[in-house]
């Protein structure tokens, strides 16, 4: 449904603290603390160069692949590199 919204031009603005559905389906994140803004980026870069706030596929998987942040993307990889 979020995609469809979105190939129809429709802006959506999400808040959540389920990091993995943000890095999934989130262009742009932000992090807000104590009412203010203190990070923001594209999903992809934002998830993959943040050390604490980050997914638990980045976290186990930042070591070989930095840019590894959803699950999806890890499994990729090691197809790819089983190959």
């Amino acid at each position: 449904m979020l995609h469809r919204l979105q190939a129809d031009g429709v802006t959506i603005v999400m808040v959540s603290h389920d990091i993995e559905f943000c890095a999934s389906y989130g262009e742009t994140c932000a992090l807000v603390f104590d009412g203010s803004v203190i990070s923001q980026g594209p999903a992809r870069s934002f998830f993959a160069g943040n050390s604490f706030y980050t997914t638990a596929a980045n976290r186990l998987a930042r070591e070989l692949w930095r840019d590894a942040v959803t699950v999806d993307d890890v499994i990729r990889r090691c197809r790819q590199e089983s190959r």
